[in-house]
């Protein structure tokens, strides 16, 4: 268990216990502190001189996020094991020990984070654990069966497909595939990628539908994946079976039914939300489904945001993508199929939709 307490003016926080993400926040008047097991608190500035972190799991992740603070108390961070992730204000930063575990971005805007997506990719796959041969081989078959690899099993030709698609063509059995099968056309098509295009701006969430899983409604639910964009190219951040990365809005809507959503942001919200999917770019993806910050799943990576943002509770649950259509605070802007959301949404919320 992760313990915050203020000694002398130092805010002292000991992250206990493995597996604990901690992400610490500060704004003008406040610090705040979240932790993936759900703990989370806030501390006035002005009782504070400085704020000393020590991780006492391996694995933990630390993120430090400056919200253009006026006074940044001064920060010391143990030996990082798991890694430090950190933008803005860096001259109050020390480091007990240096550890090549860290990154330390002077930008703090969401343009000034975007043109660092290299260097965030490739610490996010450095400080990322080996895989046992187990979850090697769960996520070879969540890569067959998922919603990132296919559009369905209607037909033996599209089984094929997701085999083609495991073997990426280098086997015998991947180019077979490849020579069988010929791709379902899905139902989104050109024209409504244009609307999607007009109507789309950075910040706003979108979720896909795929046919062909009839057991989703009782395990996954109505809508399969999530995503954001945060530019105004369109460019789309989500988790996939490969991890946190950046897609092409026609990559992530190939697929039979999108809807988009659009976050109510005040002050400095919509930053904190872009920022926060932007430094999640090349984290693993998390087949654990669990509230680990070190690696995501598609739609635990936008509530984290949104509840980085301040938008949504802090939660240890598993979020479903249905639960981002039902969250407060967001509005339906587009959606080629209302009768889907009509599915999710309480009746008194259907008016959203329309």
């Amino acid at each position: 268990m992760t313990r915050v307490e203020v000694q002398q003016r130092c805010l002292e926080i000991d992250i206990g216990g493995p597996c604990a993400d901690l992400n610490i926040a500060f704004s003008p008047s406040s610090v705040r502190i979240y932790e993936s097991a759900g703990m989370e608190t806030e501390i006035p500035l002005r009782d504070i001189d400085k704020v000393r972190v020590r991780p006492r799991a391996e694995d933990s992740l630390i993120e430090v996020i400056d919200l253009a603070a006026a006074t940044l108390p001064r920060l010391e961070v143990a030996d990082p094991a798991g890694g430090l992730v950190m933008y803005g204000a860096t001259g109050s930063v020390q480091l007990e020990r240096q550890t090549p575990k860290a990154l330390i971005l002077k930008g703090s805007s969401p343009d000034e984070i975007a043109q660092e997506d290299a260097r965030i990719s490739e610490f996010h796959s450095e400080i990322q654990r080996p895989k046992s041969w187990f979850e090697r081989a769960q996520a070879a078959f969540l890569r067959f069966v998922g919603r990132d690899s296919k559009l369905g099993f209607y037909s033996w030709a599209e089984f094929g497909e997701n085999v083609m698609q495991l073997c990426e063509g280098r086997t015998l059995g991947g180019l077979i595939a490849r020579f069988l099968v010929k791709r379902r056309q899905a139902d989104i098509d050109r024209q409504d990628l244009e609307k999607i295009k007009q109507v789309l701006q950075p910040g706003d969430i979108l979720l896909r539908y795929q046919k062909g899983f009839p057991l989703d409604p009782f395990f996954v639910g109505i809508w399969q994946h999530a995503g954001a964009c945060v530019d105004s190219k369109a460019t789309i951040v989500d988790a996939l079976s490969e991890g946190v990365g950046r897609r092409s809005l026609e990559r992530f809507a190939h697929a039979d039914a999108v809807v988009v959503l659009r976050p109510y942001f005040w002050g400095d919200q919509k930053s904190e939300f872009l920022n926060y999917l932007q430094l999640q770019v090349g984290k693993a993806y998390n087949y654990n489904f669990n509230s680990r910050t070190v690696e995501h799943y598609c739609s635990g990576l936008v509530y984290h945001a949104l509840a980085h943002a301040g938008m949504a509770p802090k939660t240890n649950e598993l979020i479903h993508p249905d639960r981002l259509l039902s969250l407060p605070g967001l509005a339906v802007v587009w959606t080629n199929r209302a009768d889907l959301v009509s599915e999710v949404l309480p009746k008194s919320e259907q008016k959203r939709a329309a």
